[in-house]
């Protein structure tokens, strides 16, 4: 399954995510060990974007959206 990483907004495949938190009772992906530091460093801000930000939630409940990716 495809997801997006919340935080830098890449693609990826759930199953080869380099981590995944959860937080509020969802899973969030992400692509590098960068990725999961800045999430969880203030989570609210990714996992609630303002509309317009690229910033998805990845998770089976939510749609992701392929971004240009920070991380490879």
């Amino acid at each position: 399954m495809k997801v997006t990483d919340p935080v830098c907004g890449m693609e990826i495949n759930a199953n080869a995510a380099h981590a995944v938190e959860a937080f509020e009772g969802l899973h969030y992906h992400f692509c590098s060990a960068q990725c999961r530091q800045i999430f969880m460093r203030d989570p609210m801000r990714y996992a609630n974007p303002s509309p317009g930000e690229h910033e998805q939630v990845s998770g089976p409940h939510h749609g992701g959206r392929s971004g240009r990716g920070c991380c490879g």
